[in-house]
């Protein structure tokens, strides 16, 4: 019970400065390793020759030079935010144990001021530890997060099937936590008393020795409790959403709402749940540490306060890194938005959903009635089909003519903007709302910061200048990174190319036949889902390039890819596929069950 009180002294002195700092502090940090993370691995990709990793690539890709530099760059900007945090709340603890109270500008300062400390050579022993301390306390939830993480998921995937890997796995998770326990408290020697690395180390062994299994025991439960606690209050958010996704949202989209939303809690969850778990494990530790070090008799530490920090320098000081900090964020934060989200959102997502010239089962086939469906059906991507009418307007129609679509034999090259207006694009549709055949622009306007778009440049002979006009249309509403295109044509892809090198092309076959996996000029295959098998989707994401496969209808098909881990779905269900796509037998069945006990 001293400990436990102990600790909460620790902690509660603080206690809401220490919340809202984790809370800003992993936001901002979060904010700019997106950022710095999304930058380098696109330039990493870039020079590598690569568009696209998988567990087949990666080992030739992590050891180029330049791979190699970047990673160096990311994961040090990453242990120097988790130095910073660190010393951050130690410095917010002991000042717990004085009873001085603290800002939240001053936890930040504090933890730069004590950071210092690391970056000293002979200390990098404290560096190593608090690193070891931070995987043995977030193990579980780092566990869960790497199933939100495509690649880290697939490597790991990979060596559960290896029994090599996991037995040294094994192997290496033992001898961490027997080097572990030794240095339990290097870091809190190290930061507190200003001890040198080894000696830090050699002081936490002497301490550590006599209360070995007193202090795993305490750590452990917390663990437990943690987690416990964690499982309670995704059960209960999950619940929550059930009840207003019941109440709100129409019942053909409920499921994969449900299972959507489900997905993103988890994520959210986690991401709180790991600075709960971060803060709580190191106020016990440090509740260890001071009761363990007064039954030794070893002399209190002193404060930063009594270390001359609030001198009129300090105080200049910390102004000047609390606004470079402010400037440095929101820098970070402009280039995120502008220009990370994209290929930070491919990290997280496995797969993804095309909603194929729209949702076109339940609405006019590329119209904005489909388009807006596609929306509200959560598609990643809406497919389009692009020509150029009379007038050099670039409009929307698959097929070479519009009799089919607008009972109009009339070909989109033989007719003036004006008159293709006066179609009825719902004419193939009976019973459905008249709908006009819409132009690029005007779903440009519509889909800006709603929804991907893959754009296809369709080939009738009579549209040498459509990659131009789409290319200046895209360029002009400022969606490059929300629009991809693809095409049977590889001189349109390749004209798209040249007019932006950071465009993403796609080619489109109906046919597998021959080696042409090896086309460097492209960044993904779209391919007829029946041509597809494992032997040449391994060999197109061996050579760094994904795949997306058309037109994916029945639930056999939906999980024949999903098993075969093809990268996007294009498919007229967008919401049969996500249900499958998303489908975790526990979820659904809960979600299930609190459907029949609510109707």
């Amino acid at each position: 019970m001293k400990i436990i009180k102990r600790t909460i002294q620790i902690l509660g002195i603080n206690l809401k400065e220490i919340f809202l700092f984790e809370i800003l502090y992993r936001l901002t940090t979060g904010v700019m390793f997106l950022s710095l993370f999304t930058r380098g691995m696109a330039l990493a990709i870039q020079y590598s020759g690569y568009s696209y990793l998988t567990t087949k690539n990666i080992g030739m890709f992590l050891v180029k030079p330049v791979t190699v530099l970047v990673m160096l760059v990311i994961l040090g900007v990453g242990i120097l935010f988790l130095l910073v945090e660190t010393s951050a709340l130690l410095a917010a603890f002991q000042a717990g144990e004085k009873c001085e109270r603290l800002t939240t500008n001053r936890i930040f300062v504090r933890g730069i001021i004590r950071c210092r400390y690391y970056l000293k050579v002979k200390n990098f022993y404290c560096i190593g530890f608090n690193l070891l301390l931070q995987l043995v306390f977030q193990y579980v939830l780092l566990i869960k997060s790497v199933t939100h993480i495509k690649l880290l998921n697939d490597i790991v995937e990979g060596i559960g099937k290896s029994t090599r890997w996991s037995g040294t796995i094994v192997f290496l998770a033992v001898v961490a936590v027997f080097v572990f326990l030794p240095g339990l408290f290097t870091v809190h020697f190290g930061l507190l008393n200003q001890r040198e690395g080894k000696e830090a180390l050699k002081e936490s062994f002497r301490l550590v020795s006599r209360h070995t299994i007193h202090a795993v025991l305490y750590l452990f439960c917390l663990n437990i409790i943690l987690y416990g606690i964690f499982r309670l209050v995704l059960l209960a958010l999950a619940f929550l959403s059930a009840v207003i996704i019941y109440f709100f949202v129409s019942k053909t989209i409920a499921l994969a709402l449900y299972l959507t939303a489900y997905n993103w809690l988890e994520i959210a969850a986690l991401g709180m749940a790991s600075i709960v778990n971060g803060v709580c494990n190191m106020a016990l530790l440090t509740g260890l540490y001071y009761t363990y070090r007064d039954e030794a008799g070893l002399a209190p530490e002193l404060l930063v306060s009594e270390e001359k920090q609030r001198s009129r320098r300090g105080k200049k000081t910390r102004r000047a890194l609390i606004v470079l900090s402010v400037l440095i964020f929101f820098a970070f934060l402009y280039d995120v938005v502008e220009n990370g989200i994209q290929l930070a959102k491919n990290v997280l997502v496995e797969t993804e959903i095309t909603a194929h010239r729209g949702s076109s089962m339940e609405a006019p086939e590329n119209t904005l009635f489909a388009v807006q469906l596609a929306i509200e059906q959560m598609a990643d991507y809406v497919e389009i089909d692009v020509q150029l009418s009379k007038d050099g307007e670039v409009i929307l129609l698959h097929d070479k003519n519009f009799k089919r679509t607008c009972n109009d034999g009339r070909s989109p090259w033989n007719m003036t903007l004006e008159e293709i207006k006066k179609l009825n694009a719902a004419a193939y549709m009976p019973g459905h709302e008249r709908a006009y055949v819409p132009t690029l622009r005007e779903v440009l306007e519509y889909c800006k910061d709603k929804v991907n778009l893959n754009i296809e440049l369709k080939n009738n002979g009579h549209d040498d200048e459509l990659p131009y006009k789409v290319s200046d249309l895209v360029r002009e509403y400022n969606m490059e990174n929300q629009c991809v295109y693809t095409s049977t044509s590889l001189p349109f892809l390749e004209q798209m190319k040249e007019l932006d090198e950071k465009s993403k092309i796609g080619y489109i076959l109906s046919t597998a036949y021959g080696d042409f996996s090896q086309n460097e000029r492209v960044d993904f295959f779209s391919i007829s889902s029946s041509l597809l098998n494992e032997k040449n989707i391994t060999q197109i994401h061996e050579t760094g390039r994904e795949i997306h496969a058309w037109t994916v209808n029945t639930k056999t098909e939906i999980e024949r890819m999903k098993y075969l881990h093809v990268d996007n779905i294009i498919t007229d269900y967008p919401v049969l596929v996500r249900e499958i796509l998303y489908r975790e037998e526990d979820t659904e069945n809960f979600f299930e069950f609190l459907m029949t006990v609510l109707d």
